[in-house]
């Protein structure tokens, strides 16, 4: 009897222990990728208030020369309009900070900072604003394939977070010679954020000496999604030495004088419509052409502008082109309907017109006067008060 009831015993524990298991088993079995991406994207949409820090690591290789570096980031978001972004690197050190009334850029390589009025708010703010973490709130867009590949804890804080890992193969600008690695991504089971990430560039580059391989890891050290934020948290403290600019960079006007004063090239693109649009058949009129894709951040930044300028001015004798590269119109057509976006668009989608204005980086806004000669050649973000003034030398207030 006493061997029946220890027998019993043992197989009620293992029955027990096949149960729990099997719990465990479904619990962690493996997660629909995309609807995964979803609760990613709805868990950063969802927060009030969130503090993130960690490293970003990028390695490069080539024929030239092999280096890597790490640089600290941080983020903390307030919701509706405060945000505090931080990476720190010598050369590509940047901090973006809204007090929810302006927001201040400032770059550690020129020691430089400007300020703007606050024109977006909420998930809008937090999507342009560039961050470790924007990405996240629209990381089930522009998805061609998703797959879990395995579960894997990572550490966070000195402790270790189950997570499910997924190899995202995502929508890339089609720029020459480049081609992206899908993205692996590290999300925690529990919480449906992302602790780390990882991407691989091959690329062709002339100055490294051929072809460019870069790999860039982030990794989350410190997740608070309901961190306590004192109003300092969004307070720029500018640096020792720090110069206020209009524009920072080492000069504050065009960035391309190659091509100022110069001939417009000319060309001739469809828009979405599949209207064809040529050049040179606006002589007569001052043409803002913003070279831009819907994965650009800066870009998110910049086309407000755009599109005000369009609507104060085009009875004045203005004509706005945003000149997408390397995109379709069914990609486009939501981002503009989303975003309230009315100035007409022009689809470069082999990007033979950016190659003939020599854009090598995004939004590039070129201005051109009514003779048809590029007036003014602008690379990156600028002021609303920069394009203003371009666009009154040309008689246009």
């Amino acid at each position: 009897m006493p061997h029946r009831t220890v027998a019993a015993r043992a197989l009620a524990l293992a029955l027990l222990a096949l149960a729990a298991a099997g719990i465990s088993a479904r619990a962690q079995a493996p997660p629909d990728p995309k609807a995964l991406l979803a609760k990613v994207r709805q868990t950063y949409r969802g927060l009030d208030r969130m503090r993130i820090e960690g490293i970003v690591r990028v390695e490069l290789k080539a024929a030239a020369a092999n280096q890597s570096f790490e640089s600290p980031v941080r983020v903390a978001i307030q919701r509706p309009n405060r945000i505090a972004s931080e990476m720190k690197n010598a050369m590509l050190g940047m901090q973006y900070v809204s007090d929810g009334q302006s927001m201040v850029i400032y770059s550690e390589q020129f020691n430089q900072f400007m300020r703007r009025p606050l024109t977006s708010s909420g998930d809008s703010l937090f999507t342009m604003t560039p961050s470790a973490v924007s990405r996240y709130f629209t990381v089930d867009e522009g998805v061609k394939d998703a797959r879990w590949v395995r579960d894997e804890s990572v550490s966070v804080g000195g402790q270790p977070v189950p997570c499910a890992v997924l190899e995202v193969t995502y929508e890339h600008p089609a720029l020459q010679g480049q081609e992206f690695s899908p993205t692996t991504l590290w999300i925690d089971r529990a919480r449906s954020v992302v602790l780390r990430e990882s991407l691989m560039v091959t690329g062709n580059s002339p100055q490294a000496g051929g072809t460019m391989h870069l790999a860039q890891t982030t990794r989350f050290e410190f997740v608070d999604l309901n961190a306590t934020l004192p109003d300092s948290t969004f307070a720029f403290q500018a640096p020792a030495g720090a110069q206020e600019v209009t524009q920072i960079g080492p000069q504050q006007q065009s960035t391309h004088s190659d091509f100022e004063g110069r001939p417009a090239p000319d060309f001739t693109l469809t828009d979405l419509a599949g209207k064809p649009v040529k050049l040179s058949s606006l002589r007569g009129k001052v043409v803002l052409l913003d070279f831009w894709a819907t994965w650009c951040g800066p870009c998110r930044i910049e086309m407000p502008r755009v599109q005000k300028l369009h609507r104060e001015f085009r009875a004045k004798g203005l004509v706005v082109y945003g000149v997408n590269v390397g995109e379709g119109a069914a990609k486009v057509r939501p981002f503009l309907t989303k975003n309230s976006y009315t100035f007409p668009i022009l689809l470069d989608r082999e990007k033979s017109v950016m190659e003939k204005y020599g854009v090598n980086g995004i939004p590039t806004l070129v201005i051109v006067d009514r003779k048809g000669t590029v007036h003014s050649y602008f690379v990156g973000v600028r002021e609303d008060s920069v394009l203003r003034n371009a666009i009154a030398d040309l008689g246009i207030r």
